[in-house]
């Protein structure tokens, strides 16, 4: 989260978010039905006051022989980031890559992210603004024919990989509607 966000717009983006991941994954497996997992994580966060645009993945079309995740991830969302949430999203990933192989943080990123030759993940940056949190998705696939053993540092090779990326703004609808809901 960008510095400045309201504890409660922390609270409601964190189980907002939490629930949809939980609802997609309960129907459908996130790296074989990658399409299938978000339209269902978009309707639950539809459904639980968030305002979500259209969402497609395309061919991220990388350029060169080898590439890594971060250098993806950083180009999708700078088209899309303001203010701060670039700087926020670049240190959180420089923050990961300085920590051991075994720190649970890299664990369970990398158990949550990806297997062997495949994987799909979701890096966001949400922040304040008119009381309305608005966060800022950048979604990404990809299957290869190399064996991933750490996404954070991985070197793909671009013949041998298919990495595929969709993002999107999406606004949280006042705390209002969370309260409504809750009362549900």
């Amino acid at each position: 989260m960008v510095a400045g966000v309201s504890a409660q717009h922390k609270s409601d983006v964190l189980n907002t978010t939490l629930l949809a991941q939980l609802g997609a994954t309960k129907k459908y497996d996130r790296e074989k039905q990658t399409k299938e997992w978000y339209d269902s994580y978009r309707t639950v966060l539809e459904n639980v006051g968030w305002v979500v645009g259209a969402f497609d993945f395309k061919d991220f079309g990388i350029e060169g022989d080898k590439f890594t995740a971060d250098e993806v991830v950083l180009k999708v969302l700078a088209a899309i980031a303001t203010g701060n949430d670039l700087a926020t999203i670049a240190e959180t990933w420089e923050a990961l890559k300085a920590l051991n192989d075994d720190a649970r943080q890299i664990v369970f990123f990398n158990r949550s992210s990806h297997g062997n030759d495949s994987g799909s993940l979701q890096i966001s940056a949400v922040a304040d603004s008119d009381d309305v949190a608005v966060m800022k998705l950048g979604a990404f696939t990809f299957s290869t024919r190399d064996t991933v053993t750490n996404l954070l540092w991985f070197q793909f090779a671009t013949a041998r990989t298919d990495f595929y990326q969709g993002s999107q703004t999406m606004d949280l609808n006042g705390t209002r509607s969370m309260r409504r809901y809750a009362k549900r």
